[in-house]
This record gives C-alpha cells, sequence and structure tokens, in this order.
C-alpha cells in the first residue's frame, strides 16, 4: 500500500506550508500526506478545490487506499474551499467566532474518536489569488489559534505563481508556520527517452509514429521499428477516443528493448475483448499490443492513465499481418 507514494514526513502537531508549480505535483505531495494518516488509522479533513480533492482521491486510490470505506467510516471528510471560506466570512472578513464555530467544529468532532487529525487546507490560498493577502494572514492565524486548542497536523499549500507576485509574501506565509515541504519534482528524462505532446486530431497516429521512428532511428533500434510503431498506433488511437483530450507519447530505450508509453487524461481502463471475428474490431487493439510486446500494462495515476509497452526483437516476421490504420 502507497507504493507509488513517497512518504512525507510532517510530524504531529505540525502546520506545514507547500508552494507548488503544477496541480500534479500538489496531488503526488498531498496524497503521501494524507495517505500516511489514512493507513495509521487517523482522521482526515480535506478542504480544497473540487477539483483537487478529485485528483487526490484519484491518487490514493491508485496508490492501494480503499477511499470509499473511509468515508463511509467518517474518517476522510471532503469540503468546498470555497464553502469553507463562506461559512466563516463576515462583510469580506474572516470572522473569528465563525471560524471556531465552523472549522473548529468540525475539527472538534473528528477529534472525538481520539484518533490523531490531518487536515489539507487551501481556502488561504483562495484568499491569496483574489488579492486578499491580509485575509489569507488572518485565516493562517486562526488555524495556529485552533492549533494552540486542539491537536491536529495542518498542511497548507500555496501556487508558486500567485506567491512570487507578492512582495516577500512567500518570507510572510512562511512566518505562519513550522516547516515547508519541499516541491516535488520530475526528474528530467535520461538521454535515451523522448517524450512529445500531441492534440487529439486524426493527425495524431501518423505523427506520433513519425516521432517514435525518428528516435529509434537515432537510437538505431531498427528491428523493432515496425512492431513499436504498429503498438504506438493502437495505443494512440485509444487514447483519442476515450481521452478526447491532449497526450503525451513517451519511447524510451532498455537494455534490451524499447518501452513506449501513451499518457492521456481518462482514467477509465482499456479492456481485453474476445479476439473473435465476428466481434466489433473496437477493443482488439489490445490484442495486437499483446502479440507484439514482451509486456505491457497500464497505470492509473492521478492525471488519467498511462498505457505501456515493452518490445523486443523476438518481435521479428510477427508484424506483416498487421497494418496501422490512420
Amino acid at each position: 500500500m502507497l507504493a507509488d507514494l513517497d512518504d512525507i514526513a510532517v510530524e504531529a502537531g505540525q502546520h506545514v506550508v507547500h508552494f507548488y508549480e503544477r496541480d500534479e505535483n500538489l496531488a503526488l505531495a498531498v496524497s503521501s500526506f494524507l495517505g500516511a494518516g489514512l493507513v495509521a488509522g487517523e482522521s482526515v479533513l480535506v478542504v480544497a478545490t473540487p477539483a483537487h480533492s478529485d485528483a487526490f482521491d484519484a491518487v490514493l486510490v491508485a496508490a492501494g487506499i480503499d477511499v470509499p470505506t473511509a468515508r463511509a467510516a467518517g474518517k476522510y471528510r471532503s469540503v468546498d474551499a470555497s464553502k469553507g471560506l463562506a461559512s466563516f466570512m463576515v462583510d469580506g472578513r474572516p470572522d473569528t467566532e465563525r471560524f471556531d464555530a465552523s472549522v473548529g467544529a468540525t475539527v472538534a468532532e473528528l477529534s472525538a474518536s481520539g484518533t490523531p487529525v490531518r487536515i489539507y487546507g487551501e481556502m488561504v490560498a483562495l484568499l491569496w489569488e483574489q488579492g486578499d493577502v491580509e485575509g489569507a494572514m488572518a485565516v493562517e492565524e486562526q488555524w495556529n489559534d485552533l492549533g494552540r486548542r486542539s491537536l491536529f497536523t495542518l498542511f497548507c499549500a500555496y501556487p508558486s505563481g500567485s506567491v512570487a507576485g507578492t512582495p516577500r509574501g512567500r518570507h510572510r506565509i512562511c512566518q505562519h508556520h513550522s516547516a515547508v515541504v519541499a516541491e516535488r519534482r520530475s526528474p528530467p528524462a535520461p538521454p535515451d527517452e523522448r517524450t512529445r505532446r500531441f492534440e487529439p486530431t486524426v493527425f495524431a497516429a501518423p505523427a506520433a509514429r513519425r516521432f517514435v521512428t525518428e528516435a529509434l532511428h537515432g537510437w538505431g533500434r531498427h528491428a523493432v521499428l515496425d512492431a513499436t510503431e504498429l503498438v504506438v498506433s493502437e495505443m494512440v488511437t485509444n487514447a483519442i477516443r476515450h481521452g478526447g483530450r491532449p497526450f503525451r507519447v513517451s519511447v524510451s530505450v532498455l537494455a534490451d528493448a524499447v518501452r513506449v508509453s501513451v499518457t492521456d487524461p481518462s482514467p477509465k481502463l482499456p479492456t481485453l475483448r474476445p479476439d473473435d471475428p465476428e466481434v466489433a474490431t473496437g477493443g482488439r487493439g489490445l490484442h495486437l499490443i499483446a502479440a507484439l510486446a514482451r509486456r505491457w500494462g497500464t497505470h492509473v495515476h492521478n492525471g488519467g492513465k498511462t498505457v505501456w509497452a515493452e518490445i523486443d526483437e523476438s518481435v521479428r516476421g510477427r508484424t506483416d499481418i498487421y497494418r496501422p490504420a490512420d
């Protein structure tokens, strides 16, 4: 469980802050924090935009967390950040008494079971992005005051871009927190890996094949060229059909094979259908991938899913019966 999430080391009772550049990085960091609490039997409260809440749930589920069961047991609760703000704002200013009656009451309810409480909140980020810096700092202090009366661990987050536009913004925010959670960045692609983004158009499949062909020619992997082109065509066709949004194609060199993958925004998993000529052709592309790849699979993540395949030289002679369909 949580095999795909790196540990976020946050001590109980801390009020930490995270500055993030991309929503994908935010989802990984926050989900690690939340998931560690759920695995330990703690109660979790998420106060975020619906889009962010959905992203956290997707990462947790992909990492093996039973989110529906945690919700049903009252161990995992989500609140829309905008509605949370509205519950204690008076004349455009955060009201302390209403904050205690709303947020404080929710924290007390979660604490009643006697288990530790973890909270992720971005109401302060909403205020900051609206230009209400003083309001955001007032809410941070209300959280700190509540923390002096109740034991919980709080994780806040701000988009790096909005903070950079305010003089001394990061310094002011950090003054209200006990620690900063470092930004998680994807490692740079090695020299033998290439990635390109494509739009979901009728030109995507041939363009993706050309991209892969150029990479394989450059690496001298001519023996797997035909098979890899066919596999990419099927993957791209599925991404266009089920995702309908921009997607990424990646190709890399392994010691004895090449690896190709397509990442699209749809969490819907591909399904192998009966390989029967009497059955409609939709869905049969996976049989082609399975026939040409030594290994293949899918990985669901917060940004959708990735379908991947590894192809080695044993594929020679198996591509003659297949033809790419653009």
